[in-house]
């Protein structure tokens, strides 16, 4: 892993709390949904942590840090083809976790 992808991920640690609470933020009125709200985030983790490093690497920097492909790719040496490829894999597993993890769990309460 270059050096220069590790600011990212402190960045990325600094703006968590900043970005759960705005994910939050619209739901505030309801404390049953915030609660709800509260849970998906903690199952997201869960999923997100389950990612092999470099995919959740990736996803991260486009999703939370909102860098385009030219700027990931540079940042950690690969091609724009491949960063496209972990996306759509981090995608297709995050949406699996959380079918099973979160969607099918709700539905059965």
């Amino acid at each position: 892993m270059p050096a220069s992808a590790l600011p990212y991920a402190s960045q990325f640690e600094a703006l968590r709390p900043k970005l759960i609470a705005f994910a939050l933020l619209s739901h505030w009125k309801n404390p049953e949904d915030l609660h709800l709200r509260s849970n998906f985030w903690e199952t997201f983790d869960f999923c997100l942590l389950h990612l092999p490093i470099n995919t959740a690497r990736v996803f991260a920097l486009r999703e939370f840090m909102d860098l385009d492909t030219a700027e990931i790719c540079d940042c950690l040496d690969i091609s724009e083809q491949n960063c496209w490829t972990i996306l759509h894999r981090a995608r297709l597993k995050l949406r699996s976790c959380l079918e099973r993890g979160w969607f099918l769990k709700e539905g059965t309460t």
